[in-house]
């Protein structure tokens, strides 16, 4: 479910800050380094960390261990169905393998009316849902979850909802605030009611209409829930969120090898008190990496690419002339 909020989200995101742009061959090379910036360099910091201290080779899985790190390297994990794969290393990054897919599209995305989105996204729908009829189970993990292309349908579910959005008129504070309730409550009774879904639609499908909501009713700043969750702690914490994304896994990988090894009782109690440290300890390195890393490396790495645009622009000229 966090997922397919996060894949709407962010169709939703993009199409705001790009709204008025056209994204064509002469300034994609630099809308692409813009989303390789926001998001390489902290994924790289995160994943050298994990082969220098957190996850070595085998002794018989030597070419495994550097092919799966090729996968993480280039963010294509998403693409392959053995879960050794896609999960290797940092798993939580197949899904920044699925965000990458999507920022390739994106700018093809803008060009396409709506309705063609919709028929794409329809395409998708059904796709997935024949799939889930026909595959056998143990292939509907990557195919409903992971692989990137049957995810298209929710990125484009936040494109649409941005159009939508923006072509409508504003609402009032007290509709905004209705709005925003409906959909937490609309949720609330799809999770009620998941049980009796098919775990191959709970990957993604089954959600994506709450949660597009939900999306679309917070759009509107004006409306009480959205306020309330407004605030600079907060919207710290959603600027910091990217980093607590990546070290997640780790800060709970270290914590719980260093549990185990000191043979404490594990009851209840113990638990709770130490998913309490992981979540500390994620946030806390999630802020040193917010503060002192993200902005200055996406920068640099804004200007190597930038340098690597014009040399190629300059050799290009040289040879055609």
């Amino acid at each position: 479910m966090g997922v397919t909020f996060f894949f709407a989200l962010s169709g939703f995101i993009l199409s705001y800050a790009h709204a008025g742009q056209k994204i064509n061959r002469s300034n994609y090379a630099g809308y692409l380094s813009s989303r390789i910036a926001r998001i390489y360099p902290a994924h790289i910091l995160v994943l050298v960390l994990y082969v220098m201290f957190l996850i070595r080779p085998e002794p018989d899985g030597t070419l495994a261990y550097f092919v799966n790190l090729l996968f993480n390297v280039t963010l294509t994990q998403a693409f392959s169905p053995e879960a050794k794969t896609y999960f290797s290393f940092n798993a939580p990054t197949w899904s920044l393998s699925v965000e990458m897919f999507f920022y390739l599209l994106f700018p093809l995305f803008t060009l396409l009316r709506s309705r063609v989105l919709v028929l794409v996204a329809g395409v998708v729908i059904l796709g997935k849902l024949g799939l889930a009829e026909v595959l056998p189970e143990h292939l509907h993990h990557f195919t409903m979850y992971i692989f990137a292309p049957l995810r298209l349908a929710d990125f484009l579910a936040g494109i649409l909802l941005y159009r939508l959005f923006n072509g409508l008129k504003p609402l009032s504070t007290g509709q905004a605030t209705a709005l925003q309730a409906l959909s937490l409550a609309l949720l609330a009774a799809f999770i009620a009611l998941s049980p009796g879904v098919s775990a191959a639609h709970r990957f993604d499908l089954y959600y994506l209409g709450p949660l597009a909501l939900i999306i679309f009713a917070f759009a509107y700043q004006n409306g009480a829930l959205a306020r309330a969750i407004s605030t600079r702690p907060l919207i710290y914490l959603g600027k910091a969120s990217f980093a607590f994304y990546l070290v997640h896994q780790s800060s709970i990988m270290i914590g719980q090898f260093i549990r185990f090894k000191s043979e404490v009782p594990q009851t209840l109690v113990d638990d709770i008190n130490y998913s309490l440290f992981y979540f500390c300890i994620s946030l806390a390195l999630s802020a040193l990496i917010f503060n002192y890393f993200e902005s200055p490396a996406k920068q640099l790495t804004l200007r190597l690419l930038a340098r690597l645009r014009r040399h190629g622009t300059a050799d290009k000229a040289s040879t055609t002339g």
